[in-house]
C-alpha cells in the first residue's frame, strides 16, 4: 500500500522524486529474482555440461552422437580457447593469441549454427504456410488463395502508383 502511494506521487509535480523509489525496488527485485533463476537454470547446467571426463574405460574413441574421447576433447578444449578469448587482463602475444584465435573460430561456428537453425526454422514454418496456401488454391474452398494474392497484388500496385504521383508532385 506504502509503495503504491509512492508511486501515485508521480502525479504531483514536488513529489515526483518519490517515484521513483519504489520503481528502483521493484526493478531491482525483479532482477535479482530472474538472475538467481537464470543462474540456477542455465548456468549450473551448463557448467555441469562441460564437467566431463576426457578419458575413460568406458568412453569411445569417436561417436556421432554423444560423449566419446574426442567430441569431450573438443568441447572442452573449445571451451578454454573461448574463455582465453575473453580474457582482458593481460596482452594477448604471440602463444596466448593463437588460442584466442581459435576460440574466436570456435564463436563463429557456434553463432553460425545457431543462425543457421534459426533460419531452417523459419523456412520450416514457411513451407508450412505454403502448403495451407496451396490446399487453400482448390475450387472448394472458392480458390481463396489465389483471391487473396490477386488483391494484395492489386493493392500494392495502385499504393506505388500513388506513391510516384505524389513524388512527382513535391
Amino acid at each position: 500500500l506504502v509503495l503504491g502511494v509512492m508511486i501515485l506521487m508521480r502525479l504531483f509535480p514536488k513529489g515526483k522524486w518519490i517515484s521513483r523509489w519504489p520503481l528502483a525496488l521493484m526493478i531491482g527485485a525483479f532482477a535479482a529474482l530472474r538472475l538467481t533463476g537464470l543462474a540456477q537454470s542455465d548456468l549450473v547446467r551448463q557448467i555441469n555440461g562441460t564437467m566431463i571426463p576426457i578419458y575413460g574405460k568406458d568412453l569411445a574413441w569417436f561417436s556421432w552422437e554423444g560423449a566419446s574421447r574426442i567430441n569431450n576433447f573438443i568441447l572442452i578444449s573449445g571451451v578454454i580457447c573461448v574463455l582465453v578469448y575473453f580474457f582482458f587482463s593481460r596482452e594477448q602475444k604471440t602463444p596466448i593469441k593463437q588460442i584466442s584465435y581459435i576460440g574466436t573460430v570456435f564463436l563463429m561456428i557456434t553463432f553460425g549454427s545457431s543462425f543457421g537453425y534459426t533460419v531452417l526454422g523459419r523456412l520450416s514454418l514457411l513451407i508450412g504456410r505454403v502448403q495451407d496456401l496451396y490446399v487453400y488454391a482448390e475450387r472448394r474452398n472458392g480458390y481463396a488463395s489465389i483471391v487473396c494474392a490477386i488483391i494484395v497484388i492489386l493493392y500494392l500496385v495502385i499504393w506505388e502508383r500513388m506513391n510516384k504521383s505524389r513524388k512527382r508532385g513535391v
